[in-house]
């Protein structure tokens, strides 16, 4: 009965079977309750981007395809988005796409003064005008989530998150 009321506690309130147990049942009862240990706890699925705590030139974790949340490129710009798709060592490719035009350009990833550097570069869209490279500068956040801040020759400053980009069938 007792163990009963520590599950129901637990799943009605958040309040750990654990405590319950100790407050409620008898001791036989607390060695059958045991919580997870903490490297089991389940990690954030929401995919997105995290700085590993210690930083090293190994660019691994950055591997495949990442996408911004949604943003202005610039004043005039609709909102679009930027894709971002590197190997181990850093190279890729940006793709930043709005209902109006497009630009594929080569990327690259680097560490530099504490922070996750992201860099395209300068050349042509789909619709013939000029791209200046965006420069994102990464910082590790809560949970080592990693926030953005991006800037380019001609635009204001942007903030975003990048989320792990399903891969495409």
């Amino acid at each position: 009965m007792k163990l009963r009321l520590a599950v129901v506690c637990y799943l009605v309130c958040g309040t750990p079977c654990a405590v319950v147990a100790q407050q409620t049942a008898p001791p036989q009862l607390e060695q059958m309750i045991e919580l997870p240990p903490e490297e089991n706890v389940d990690r954030p699925t929401d995919k997105l981007l995290r700085i590993p705590e210690k930083l090293t030139q190994n660019l691994g974790f950055l591997q495949g395809c990442w996408i911004t949340d949604r943003f202005k490129h610039s004043p005039t710009d609709e909102v679009g988005t930027s894709t971002y798709c590197f190997d181990t060592r850093g190279r890729g490719t940006l793709f930043y796409q709005n209902s109006i035009y497009s630009c594929r350009l080569e990327a690259r990833a680097d560490f530099k003064d504490n922070k996750l550097n992201l860099v395209d570069s300068d050349g042509r869209c789909s619709n013939g005008l000029p791209w200046f490279a965006d420069h994102l500068d990464c910082q590790r956040g809560a949970d080592d989530v990693a926030y953005c801040s991006g800037i380019s020759e001609i635009t204001p400053r942007w903030t975003v998150t990048l989320h792990r980009k399903k891969a495409d069938r």
